[in-house]
Formats: C-alpha cells, sequence, structure tokens
C-alpha cells in the first residue's frame, strides 16, 4: 500500500547550535548532538556512501570510499571502528583498493556465523556503468580481509544499502542497474534488483529487475514478515530537482524472489539515497531527504502499522546545501545510529538516538 502521512509535517528544528565539529539540535525534552566520525582532518578529500555493521566484540565497523574525488581513479574502500565504551573512533584504513581503479558504495553484511561481508563496485572505465561488482570478508570480526567471489561479473551493477539477513539465513544483496553513461543522468531504463543467497555465499539467485517511470537505483530493503518485504528506491532522471520526483517503492510476497513493479510515493527525492530497516520493535524506519529539489532536509519517517503510513517524522538536520547517503544502524541494546555525508562529501557524520525520541510529539 502507498504510504501515506497521518498528520502534518513536523516543524524545521528550533534551534542550531555549532560547537567545533558538533550540531547540537534542541528539540523539546530531547536533545540530538551531530558528531564526525571523519572529517577534513583525515587523508583524502572526498569521503562517502557510508555503510555500518556492529561487530561481534560490541564495536561498530563503519566503511566509506574515498579519494580525490567520485570519478579519480585513486579511490579506496577504507574502514574505522568505533569503540562503544570511550565514543571514539579508529583511524581509518584501506581495507580495499584496486590499483588505477575506482572503488565505490560498499555494503556491509555481517552473517549469523559471524563473518562480515563487503560488497562494493569496482568501476573499470569512465562511469559507473562499467563497474562490476567485487567482496570482500573477515572471519575474524574486521580485523583482516581476503577476497572473495561476488555474485556476478555482469557490468553496470552497483551497490549501496546494506544487505539483510532473511528468516532462512539467506542474504538478501539490494543492487541497482543503471547503463547510462551520463554522469549527470540516471537512465530511466536504470532499476533495482536483488540477488539472494544461503549463508555461504556461493549460489545465488538474481531477482528480475524493479521498473518505474523515471527509473530507479540503490533500492533500500526490510523484511515486513518472512514473506513480506518492502523495498524504497531513489527515484532516476538528473539532479535539477524536479516537482514530481518521489521515492519508488515496490514490494515482495515470496521472500525476496519476486518484486511488484515500482510505484511512487508521497516521500520527495531529489534522487538521493534513502535507507529503509526494520527495528528490533518491528517498526519500521525510512531516512531521506525531505526534498524535491535538495539533499536537505535529512528527515526520519516511523510506520508503527506496518508500512500503511509514517506518521511519526523528524527533521534531523539542515542548513548545508547538502546532507544525503543516510545509514541507519540498529545496535543489539536498541540504540539507532544515523550516519550520512556532509560537508561538500568531506565529512561523514552521525547521531544517536532511540525509538521513543522518535514517538515522542513534539
Amino acid at each position: 500500500m502507498k504510504p501515506r502521512s497521518t498528520t502534518a509535517r513536523v516543524i524545521l528544528l528550533l534551534t542550531l547550535m555549532l560547537i567545533g565539529n558538533s550540531a547540537i539540535l534542541l528539540w523539546p525534552g530531547n536533545k540530538i548532538v551531530i558528531r564526525d566520525v571523519v572529517g577534513p582532518e583525515v587523508p583524502g578529500t572526498y569521503k562517502h556512501a557510508s555503510s555500518a555493521c556492529e561487530l561481534a566484540s560490541g564495536e561498530i565497523l563503519l566503511v566509506y570510499y574515498s579519494g580525490s574525488g567520485e570519478y579519480g581513479n585513486d579511490t579506496a574502500i577504507y574502514g574505522t571502528q568505533m569503540n562503544r565504551s570511550s565514543g571514539k573512533w579508529s583511524r581509518p584504513r584501506v581495507i580495499a583498493d584496486a590499483a588505477g581503479k575506482a572503488e565505490g558504495n560498499p555494503a556491509l553484511w555481517r552473517s549469523s556465523t559471524g563473518d562480515v561481508w563487503m560488497f562494493y563496485p569496482v568501476r573499470q572505465g569512465d562511469t559507473w556503468s562499467t563497474a562490476t561488482l567485487a567482496a570482500q570478508v573477515s572471519t575474524d570480526d574486521g580485523q583482516t580481509w581476503h577476497d572473495a567471489d561476488p555474485p556476478s561479473d555482469q557490468p553496470g551493477l552497483m551497490t549501496r544499502s546494506k544487505p539483510i539477513s532473511l528468516s532462512d539465513g539467506s542474504c538478501l544483496l539490494p543492487l541497482d542497474f543503471n547503463p547510462s553513461t551520463d554522469t549527470e543522468f540516471v537512465s530511466e531504463e536504470s532499476g533495482s534488483l536483488f540477488f539472494r543467497s544461503d549463508e555461504t555465499l556461493q549460489d545465488w539467485e538474481k531477482t528480475d529487475i524493479i521498473h518505474s517511470r523515471l527509473g530507479n537505483h540503490q533500492p533500500a530493503v526490510a523484511a515486513i514478515t518472512d514473506q513480506h518485504l518492502v523495498t524504497y528506491c531513489r527515484r532516476g532522471g538528473d539532479y535539477f530537482g524536479r516537482p514530481d520526483g518521489f521515492v519508488v517503492r515496490s514490494e515482495s510476497l515470496d521472500g525476496g524472489r519476486t518484486w511488484s513493479p515500482g510505484t511512487e510515493t508521497e516521500f520527495p527525492n531529489p534522487n538521493s539515497p534513502v535507507d529503509f530497516v526494520r527495528l528490533q520493535s518491528g517498526n519500521l524506519l525510512l531516512a531521506y531527504n525531505n526534498s524535491s529539489f535538495n539533499r536537505t532536509l535529512l528527515t526520519l519517517a516511523l510506520s508503527t502499522d506496518r508500512d500503511q503510513s509514517y506518521p511519526h517524522r523528524r527533521d534531523i538536520v539542515s542548513g548545508e546545501k547538502s546532507y544525503s547517503y543516510p545509514c541507519i544502524l540498529q545496535t543489539e541494546d536498541g540504540t539507532i545510529f544515523l550516519f550520512f555525508t556532509a560537508g561538500a562529501r568531506s565529512h561523514i557524520k552521525y547521531t544517536v538516538l532511540s525509538e521513543e525520541d522518535l514517538l515522542s510529539e513534539r
């Protein structure tokens, strides 16, 4: 069902205070603090597209790609870990780097056996339409990594959102396909798809591509039940903004094997990624840019009725030209982390909140 809000969109943040590298957003009765994971003090001009998972140790592993720019051939995948006791992040180190080629959006998945997998694209030519998938796996909680077989060598497949574990132990890997060679336009032929595997990640089953009016890509997926899955996708088209630009939705009723055609939702989208997760409570959380034209505001929307409506909405941050590429992580203790790119792609920032923060009225 197309999600519909039952309340008016919440007002903008009341007070914004800048303290060093932190921004404190004050809501009535609670406080949200925005902090840096990495900023300009860390080598690499460009820092973008983070993905995170909780390790067996309880530390948080965050990966991103960095270099001179999106189309530079010097990019690599970097990883940093957060000590939960001190709140400090380790100095980033290279996890994957194909010499002379550009790595892109990484996606982390921790299996039930404890192995940590990272999927990412490697650009073989001038545009991402030439990218092929690569994979790394760590069997020692993120300390060391080695090459693993990706699910496909088809050019043009890209990762962004993290995989999820299904009830039967399968891994569901979200991907998108964009054949366009225009760096300023996402083709209408672009679409979202998934690869489904068991925990060994040896045999993969590819789904059909989800199509929609403007094209779509970078699907983020959550399982409402064992069989009912929902994905929200970034719209295709240009990057200049358009009043009819919306997040695209699709659903599966057979555990992620087949998907409905993409339909446009009420959520605006300026051709920017979203993230979408099922929380431990069973509620669903969507992070998106609440604009059809700009990658700001960055907003969280919570559904308590299995994707029927999203009445609980919070604008997390605004004020810059771009806050984008959100990544949601809920740790075993219920804490919600929201990571995102900021500062003209020179920072990876994050905030920490609880589900109660999202449910509380303002």
